[in-house]
């Protein structure tokens, strides 16, 4: 059998979870003991629970613990959200938030390889996952990379939703977005939207995972031009701010 990353022989491929198991334990209430909702694209499927997520057996070992990093910064952006570092408009109305916890490059490429795996993954929850080959190589070999996967040319901006509708995972969607290709893919009370096209979108650019010194996401139910016109805004002059409110009280992790 081959590796789906590294491309070498093995005799068993690795049981790999296409978004991390322990995410599908976020919304529960103490003392609940049901997953979380997954909702597949579609809408002639229902809505179901799962403690578990979808695994296929895609990857070797190695490449497989070579996510690790990746997959516990996407939990920590779940397990911390309410705790994020708030930037406020001009009407003092929350519009974004800083994550200053969690680093750039371990996040993103905790999201680039969610995508790598549903691209392999045969489950119909993401059949609508199919990247055309050469994004498909291209993917591959930023993964394989020791260089941080954010330099790439797979940009990724994130949204939170921090509510009930927040704690359901649905099946990735293919959007035309902002003039490009993208990809989203919904975590617990996150979305993150990934480019997935040989053009490139300025506004994508200035309010990417990895514009600012830490991961930035928009506060908003539905992720447009203009909610990313005012996320870029709102970051305008408040990067060192956040780092100066912050100092001392955050522990960086998986340092790059």
């Amino acid at each position: 059998m081959k590796c789906g990353l590294c491309h070498t022989d093995v005799e068993k491929l690795s049981k790999s979870h296409i978004i991390p198991r322990a995410l599908h334990l976020f919304g529960q209430e103490k003392g609940e003991h049901q997953g979380l909702l997954v909702m597949p694209v579609d809408k002639g499927k229902r809505v179901e629970r799962s403690h578990t997520g979808f695994h296929s057996r895609i990857v070797c070992a190695d490449c497989e613990a070579s996510f690790k990093a990746g997959d516990d910064a996407l939990i920590e952006l779940s397990r911390t959200h309410a705790d994020a570092v708030q930037l406020f408009d001009e009407l003092g109305a929350t519009e974004a938030f800083q994550f200053p916890n969690i680093n750039n490059g371990t996040l993103h490429r905790g999201v680039i390889a969610t995508l790598f795996r549903a691209n392999l993954s045969d489950n119909d929850f993401y059949k609508q996952v199919d990247l055309p080959p050469r994004f498909a190589e291209q993917l591959r070999q930023v993964l394989l990379s020791p260089e941080p996967s954010h330099h790439s040319d797979f940009d990724v901006v994130l949204r939170l939703t921090p509510s009930l509708h927040g704690s359901v995972i649905k099946s990735p969607r293919r959007l035309r977005f902002c003039d490009v290709n993208t990809y989203w893919l919904t975590f617990p009370y996150w979305t993150a939207a990934i480019k997935v096209d040989g053009q490139k979108s300025r506004l994508l650019r200035q309010v990417r995972i990895g514009a600012y010194g830490h991961p930035v996401a928009a506060l908003t139910p539905e992720l447009n031009p203009s909610e990313l016109k005012a996320l870029s805004k709102a970051m305008r002059g408040k990067h060192e701010d956040v780092l100066r409110i912050t100092a001392g009280k955050f522990e960086k992790i998986n340092r790059s």
